[in-house]
């Protein structure tokens, strides 16, 4: 989050460090893994106090849904309300065959 530095007369300089954008993927996430995340975006990206370090790995990221072919009752989407299916906060969706 910073770095410091000491100068030739002993003070120490202290600078923001500037986060990287570093391309990542997130590939097989399901729509609760998805429902996850809008939960931390809108705490992290949405809040009087935006992180910048999270919004900055949030930009290079790409996340590859998967749609789910057999929901079980016991699923986490079936006690949150999505799902079976990822509606949202995705690039690419791939469904699952027979």
């Amino acid at each position: 989050m910073w770095q410091c530095t000491r100068a030739e007369d002993g003070r120490l300089n202290f600078e923001a460090a500037r986060p990287r954008i570093i391309k990542r993927a997130i590939i097989g996430a399901r729509a609760c893994d998805i429902a996850a995340l809008y939960i931390q975006d809108k705490h992290f990206l949405q809040s009087q106090y935006r992180d910048p370090y999270y919004a900055t790995r949030r930009q290079g990221l790409v996340i590859i849904a998967v749609n789910c072919s057999h929901p079980a009752a016991t699923c986490f989407c079936a006690s949150t309300g999505d799902g079976p299916g990822a509606t949202y906060g995705y690039d690419l969706a791939l469904s699952e065959l027979d």
